[in-house]
């Protein structure tokens, strides 16, 4: 049931984009390419005929630089390399494009993949704070450490910190205070795993207690305990009094 609704929001989606009645809500340029980009992203199968469709019919400057900013949220390895290169070897790539571009890039949908780029981005902050405006290193911290969630990214991240002393003491501090995202992110899971494995302990002892698992739901049970460890409590006390 949730594949077919989302497929059907899907479809509602590009018919909404590629619309262009004045008998509906007209849409600007860029919300109809912020609609493909979301799709692309979402590995939309009809995606790709949409945004050749809407490139026909959206064609400015700023068209195209949405237009290149979507094709970025493609989920393939070969994808990444190639604006990975745009990113720092094409000079014929302005700043605004590139800018407009690695949000998508940096999906967190697209991690994995792009995981492999976290430690790159940071080494090139330095040549970035000599070449680019002063907002563009923002946006370039924020996309590529933020596109990031794991244990793995943020180890990534205080190796380079560790490594480099002698980084500006401004760009560190950027990068300190995109990392927080992470450092939560990691601690938030790490609090729900162990949650939910007092949890399951608990119900276990539970279906103990009353010698038959039937003698409770133990999927809602779960749940219900689950949100008393959340909370850092023991909502069984006499089952786990030692």
């Amino acid at each position: 049931m949730h594949r077919v609704v989302g497929q059907s929001a899907s479809c509602a989606l590009c018919r909404l984009a590629a619309d262009t009645s004045p008998r509906t809500c007209r849409l600007r340029t860029k919300d109809r390419f912020d609609i493909v980009t979301r799709l692309i992203i979402l590995g939309d199968p009809d995606v790709p005929k949409l945004l050749a469709q809407l490139e026909k019919t959206e064609t400015g400057d700023d068209a195209k630089r949405y237009a290149y900013a979507a094709r970025a949220g493609f989920a393939t390895a070969e994808n990444k390399a190639k604006y990975w290169s745009d990113f720092t070897a094409n000079k014929d790539i302005s700043e605004s494009w590139i800018e407009a571009a690695f949000g998508p890039f940096n999906s967190v949908r697209h991690s994995d993949l792009t995981l492999p780029y976290l430690e790159r981005a940071l080494a090139e902050l330095p040549n970035h704070k000599r070449t680019r405006k002063i907002f563009f290193v923002n946006g370039w911290l924020g996309a590529f450490i933020g596109g990031q969630k794991s244990e793995t990214a943020l180890s990534i991240v205080n190796k380079f910190l560790a490594d480099t002393p002698n980084l500006d003491r401004d760009l560190r501090l950027k990068i300190l205070e995109n990392v927080d995202l992470i450092e939560r992110a990691v601690k938030i899971r790490r609090n729900l795993a162990k949650n939910n494995t007092k949890a399951r302990i608990l119900v276990t002892k539970i279906g103990y207690f009353f010698r038959s698992p039937r003698c409770c739901d133990l999927s809602s049970t779960f749940l219900s305990v689950r949100a008393f460890c959340i909370r850092g409590e023991n909502p069984f006390p006499i089952l786990t009094k030692k």
